[in-house]
């Protein structure tokens, strides 16, 4: 079978060395694939969306399509085995006691002793968001969901993996919170 001439073209074109750094930048992204548990989605969006020195400060919603963990277990748990954050870090970062988040990341590892692995996800909730005491975990991503996506309460309830009615409840006690600011 013959070569695509296109291709063969491009590659006598291309500065020396190339191929051989295409080879390592797959090497390294695969190794970063495979040591934070990401899928080929979350790579990509983390080399786009992050800047460089910030620490990766988003969380996918499909981390919470599970029924074992509460939210605040499911972050603590992906922050912990996905991000490689330690208890110290990840209580700085949701403003919580350290003694919160590691008596959290045990009843999670009890609840879910497997691996944590994130699917690919459309939708991402910043750690800033949650890291707001002012609200409860869930109404934090209920209320950026519904603001930045403007998703409809039967949507936020299935990627969360919750009822309808709860998220709306959820919602209308944020939003109550949120006039009485």
């Amino acid at each position: 079978m013959a070569e695509n001439p296109k291709k063969e073209e491009k590659v006598a074109d291309s500065p020396s060395g190339y191929s051989a750094d295409i080879a390592k930048f797959q090497q390294l992204a695969a190794a970063i694939r495979e040591r934070y548990k990401l899928s080929n989605y979350d790579l990509i969006d983390v080399l786009l969306k992050q800047k460089i020195g910030k620490p990766l400060d988003m969380i996918p919603v499909s981390i919470f399509d599970n029924k074992e963990l509460s939210c605040l277990e499911a972050i603590v748990k992906y922050m912990k085995e996905n991000l490689r954050f330690g208890s110290g870090k990840t209580a700085k970062l949701l403003n919580r006691n350290i003694s919160t988040i590691s008596s959290t990341y045990m009843k999670a590892r009890k609840k879910m002793p497997s691996e944590f692995f994130a699917k690919e996800s459309r939708y991402f909730i910043p750690i800033s968001e949650i890291s707001n005491r002012r609200y409860s975990v869930l109404e934090s991503i209920v209320r950026f969901l519904k603001k930045k996506h403007g998703l409809a309460n039967n949507e936020i309830a299935r990627l969360l993996n919750r009822d309808s009615r709860t998220i709306w409840t959820v919602y209308a006690r944020a939003m109550k919170k949120e006039e009485i600011a």
